[in-house]
């Protein structure tokens, strides 16, 4: 939400993993907007459309919605994962500060529960070294694996470092669909 007026909303160019969601004029859409009293929403519908913004009708009420535990941004980046002793690749495809989802290829399957590190050194985020656990397999892809990922005793200066990272990564998102 950009701009609230008294008969019409302005919301930012909506997207569905990175890619601008095509909305014409009469589309119906619901939006999602995060407060300091949690998540609400509500259904309405697109009254105009410019290069910026979308006009869409003021709701006539909302509704409170379950709040996951931490907004997620897409990125790709390259991380180094220590499993044990050994330590592997791996493509991470996005980040909360809660977590993060990464692909691991040619790994034997490995089990929900099992402790990781990942090294964001030379990466956006240049973190040396952020312990994680395997929350499940979300996909298998041939030898490509897909886990979704939980950060662990996270100290307070990785979460904000993270955190900054999100924000200037939904700029950019943001940026890129003007």
């Amino acid at each position: 939400i950009e701009d609230v007026q008294q008969s019409h909303i302005a919301i930012a160019v909506p997207d569905k993993h990175g890619q601008a969601l095509v909305l014409e004029v009469a589309s119906k859409v619901h939006v999602s907007a995060l407060t300091e009293k949690g998540r609400f929403g509500f259904d309405s519908q697109v009254l105009a459309i410019n290069e910026r913004s979308i006009s869409i009708a003021m709701p006539a009420s909302s509704n409170k919605e379950q709040l996951r535990q931490a907004f997620r941004v897409p990125v790709a980046m390259h991380v180094s994962v220590n499993i044990g002793s050994a330590t592997h690749e791996a493509g991470l495809d996005d980040i909360s500060a809660g977590g993060c989802r990464i692909t691991l290829d040619g790994m034997p399957e490995l089990e929900s529960g099992t402790v990781i590190d990942i090294n964001f050194a030379g990466t956006a985020l240049d973190l040396a070294r952020v312990q994680a656990k395997i929350i499940r397999l979300i996909d298998k892809q041939g030898t490509k694996q897909i886990f979704s990922i939980e950060f662990i005793d996270l100290d307070e200066r990785k979460r904000d470092q993270i955190v900054r990272y999100i924000f200037q990564r939904q700029l950019e998102l943001r940026d890129s669909l003007s």
